[in-house]
């Protein structure tokens, strides 16, 4: 097998390395986490679904061929590869004027939906910049992690 790629079972979910007793991957998992491609170029994900599995609350499952990242019922991120590119979707509020712009002028790279979920698409060679999934991604959590007395919940 290639340096650079994980075995299939791995990839699809069916290895336990990595992995806590609950399934769930691990950080270190994710941090680490490679795909087949040209060179030894890392998952670009990686860090993002670190970033949303270290929220309070977190539960992370498979929506299609995604990974989901709820707290609670209700999700906040989808992340994975579609057509050879990686996506991820956050739900967003504040930062909907911001993403409309962005898609404006990079609409492969950006798209606004509806029901404020917001998508990017992004590689390995250039991947979605930090400042802004990180900010996109707190504010998606926010926006999900309503209490019951209905405040939203703080971030870590």
């Amino acid at each position: 097998m290639a340096e650079n790629t994980l075995d299939l079972a791995t990839r699809h979910g069916s290895a336990h390395a990595g992995r806590t007793h609950a399934g769930t991957p691990t950080n270190e998992y994710w941090a680490s986490k490679e795909v087949p491609m040209a060179g030894n170029e890392k998952d670009p994900t990686g860090p993002i679904r670190q970033k949303a599995s270290d929220y309070p609350g977190v539960v992370e499952g498979t929506s299609c061929t995604q990974s989901s990242f709820k707290v609670g019922k209700k999700a906040f991120l989808y992340i994975g590869m579609q057509g050879g590119r990686y996506k991820a979707m956050f739900k967003l509020q504040d930062s909907i004027p911001e993403a409309a712009e962005l898609a404006e002028t990079d609409p492969t790279s950006y798209e606004v939906g509806k029901f404020g979920w917001v998508t990017a698409r992004f590689s390995a060679d250039d991947p979605m910049p930090k400042t802004l999934w990180e900010k996109w991604l707190d504010e998606s959590y926010a926006q999900s992690a309503v209490t019951k007395t209905g405040k939203k919940a703080t971030k870590k």
